[in-house]
């Protein structure tokens, strides 16, 4: 009997052993790919109004449309890939108007391209990209941790650089076959501060987030 049980108890250390060495893989085994979804389930994937507003609560109004894919082309980048569906949570504060957008191309690997390339043009971009170069200061970076590029830039009424005739204030993140845009809008301010570079992200990360919950799986 004695030998028996030590027996039973070997192959049960074994089969716990075994389950151990496995159990690690369960999270690549789950990991999932992005698709390309519907251009309906890319509508409902759009930020609710509340949830704009979690994030600044001076916006106080929240449409929706379509297109906006015209507002990154900037500092000579170009989008050559074909779009799926292209809708935005256009809204409005106080001090600026913005809009949240869902980018999304026919294929994944474009998204891919896209990103890429708007990173390349977007780190080289000067003021010279501009109509009036010595009006314009632009500024881009790359927050790794969040793996957003985002990119601030500023026309001038002069030279001298006192006033701001317009602004604008970029957050990009791919979501696999689809970018992921907030753009914000300022105009006639002393400096780019009302822009809210921090909550441009935070609203990119949080429709990423949404956008990834019906394109990934």
């Amino acid at each position: 009997m004695g030998s028996a049980k030590a027996g039973f108890l070997t192959t049960a250390g074994v089969v716990m052993a075994t389950a151990a060495l496995v159990a690690p893989l369960s999270p690549a085994q789950a990991a999932g790919t992005w698709h390309i979804i519907s251009t309906d389930a890319v509508e409902n994937a759009r930020l609710s109004a509340d949830a704009i507003q979690a994030v600044d609560g001076s916006i106080n109004n929240v449409e929706y449309r379509k297109g906006g894919e015209g507002n990154i082309e900037v500092c000579g980048f170009q989008r050559t890939e074909r779009i799926s569906a292209s809708r935005q949570a256009r809204w409005s504060s106080p001090s600026r108007v913005g809009s949240t957008l869902i980018l999304q191309f026919r294929n994944v690997v474009d998204g891919g391209s896209a990103f890429s390339r708007l990173r390349q043009a977007y780190a080289a971009c000067t003021p010279d990209d501009f109509a009036k170069p010595d009006r314009v200061t632009v500024k881009y970076s790359f927050l790794r941790k969040k793996k957003q590029a985002r990119l601030v830039w500023a026309l001038y009424t002069s030279a001298a650089k006192t006033e701001i005739q317009r602004a604008e204030g970029l957050a990009i993140k791919r979501a696999g076959g689809a970018l992921i845009v907030t753009r914000s809008i300022v105009k006639d301010v002393p400096d780019t501060t009302s822009l809210n570079t921090a909550a441009n992200s935070a609203l990119t990360t949080k429709q990423f987030k949404k956008y990834k919950a019906a394109a990934f799986s």
